[in-house]
């Protein structure tokens, strides 16, 4: 593995901390927590996601057409939110020997964002710590991923 890699097993999952090369707008880390993580933390995520693999073809209904798909969808979305802000808060205080700056702020105004990873689409949708922290003297990003 390389140096500017460190992966901390954990008895839930594994953690992954890479260092981050180039430029980036905002230095804050992300944390991209594993979709199969964040449902083995939410009774109510798992639910939502069965109810959403049930509708079938109505998944695709447009926005407005459907109610109760409406409905589940915004539920399901808080919940992924909720989820996965979790676990990436307690991934990030479980840095603390590792990383540098003002970890408690970090973890305080995490949030999630469908635009972590890229500004320009939701293709990579992760948790935004609060304030810049530096491991290793530099930006780094964390996934959190099944054992």
């Amino acid at each position: 593995m390389s140096t500017d890699v460190i992966e901390i097993p954990t008895a839930a999952y594994t953690i992954r901390v890479r260092a981050r090369h180039g430029y980036e707008r905002n230095p804050a880390p992300r944390v991209y927590v594993a979709d199969a993580i964040a449902e083995a933390r939410s009774a109510d995520l798992a639910e939502h996601q069965r109810q959403e693999r049930a509708l079938g073809e109505r998944r695709f209904a447009e926005r407005g057409k459907d109610a109760e798909v409406d409905d589940l969808y915004d539920q399901l979305n808080d919940e992924i939110m909720r989820a996965k802000t979790l676990v990436a808060r307690e991934v990030l205080a479980s840095l603390h020997l590792t990383v540098d700056g003002d970890l408690n702020a970090a973890i305080d105004r995490a949030f999630f964002s469908r635009n972590a990873g890229c500004d320009m689409c939701p293709c990579s949708p992760g948790v935004v710590a609060g304030t810049k922290l530096t491991w290793l003297g530099g930006a780094f990003d964390v996934w959190v991923e099944a054992r």
